[in-house]
């Protein structure tokens, strides 16, 4: 695997453009030279962007498959000549835009199709959400029934919420409380 990592992705992306660019005056995919010029265009971007493009350039590398098998016109060679060199030329690129990654230490392909978090359910009900969330776990007690805990163990009826400095206390709950106002 020393020949990907050792290859510029940038003059690959350049000889696919250029190819791909020459190629289109004639019987050619058309979908090759936008993929191109999207790859020379975040080859030095982050790292997502460049993952996009390498699932771009396998996808079509198949489509140039079946563009080959059924579509291509041999009355044209010297075009068809180009795009079989930029087929051929696909698959490098593909492996040294993967050894690109790999040296940005980001993850390669395979594992990366989704998002590196653990999914968690929205409202902050996870435990990774704890300290950072402005949400309150299930096995915390909200601030304000911590002084009515307290009292509970103490052995005092906390069946009414004391106010606080003379204001009226408000029940714990959520949009909608019942309670005695």
């Amino acid at each position: 695997m020393a020949l990907p990592s050792s290859l510029d992705v940038n003059r690959l992306l350049l000889a696919h453009s250029t190819l791909s660019a020459v190629t289109a005056a004639g019987s050619s995919p058309s979908y090759n030279l936008p993929i191109a010029l999207y790859g020379l265009l975040v080859v030095d971007k982050d790292p997502e962007s460049l993952r996009t493009f390498a699932i771009l350039h396998l996808l079509s590398f198949v489509l140039d498959i079946i563009w080959l098998t059924n579509y291509a016109s041999y009355s044209s060679s010297f075009a068809l000549f180009l795009v079989v060199i930029n087929f051929v030329l696909k698959p490098v690129t593909f492996l040294a835009v993967l050894a690109n990654l790999k040296q940005r230490n980001e993850p390669a392909l395979p594992s990366s199709f989704g998002n590196q978090q653990v999914w968690s359910m929205p409202g902050g009900y996870n435990a990774q959400a704890q300290a950072s969330a402005p949400y309150q776990s299930f096995s915390e007690a909200p601030e304000d029934e911590e002084p009515q805990a307290a009292a509970r163990s103490a052995g005092q009826s906390a069946s009414k919420p004391q106010a606080a400095q003379g204001s009226p206390a408000k029940p714990a709950g959520g949009y909608h409380s019942i309670g005695d106002d």
